[in-house]
């Protein structure tokens, strides 16, 4: 198999139309700790796209604005990994680089602009809160979970 840097891509592609959306204020937290990337917020936007199974081919790549691949930990690499296979029921477009970002690109573009519909009809600081109560509704959280047993170390 070829060097990770090979064939993870290097660059992911943004579509002219959602620069303003990655830069709006009232779309993403715009200062303090929680300040997401842009790598993040292409994360964000490619999981919800994968969510809501909207993919969306790139109308028109900006040059001037692309997520670097380099930055992205581990864990987000196995998103995007993970959603290219799911998205192709195949193992073997791991080994595609370039398949695996137009995958994420698409879903990203589509995750986006479906972000941005909402945002525009949600009342103002409201977004977040709607997102939130529609993921838990996927994943409820229960207080019934059991803590794993842990092992009688003794005392020393």
């Amino acid at each position: 198999m070829s060097d990770e840097r090979e064939a993870f891509p290097l660059l992911f592609r943004v579509d002219e139309a959602d620069i303003e959306p990655y830069g709006n204020r009232d779309l993403w937290p715009s200062s303090g700790p929680n300040r997401p990337s842009n790598g993040e917020k292409f994360i964000i936007a490619m999981s919800y796209g994968f969510k809501m199974n909207v993919r969306m081919e790139l109308k028109k790549p900006d040059p001037s604005f692309q997520v670097r691949g380099e930055y992205f930990k581990d864990d987000e690499k196995a998103l995007l990994y993970s959603v290219a296979v799911s998205s192709e029921v195949n193992l073997d477009v791991v080994l595609d680089g370039k398949r695996v970002a137009e995958i994420a690109e698409a879903y990203a573009h589509g995750g986006l602009t479906l972000l941005a519909q909402k945002l525009a009809e949600a009342p103002r600081g409201t977004l977040w809160d709607d997102l939130e109560a529609e993921i838990l509704e996927l994943a409820p959280v229960t207080s019934d979970i059991e803590e794993p047993p842990t092992a009688d170390r003794g005392t020393f």
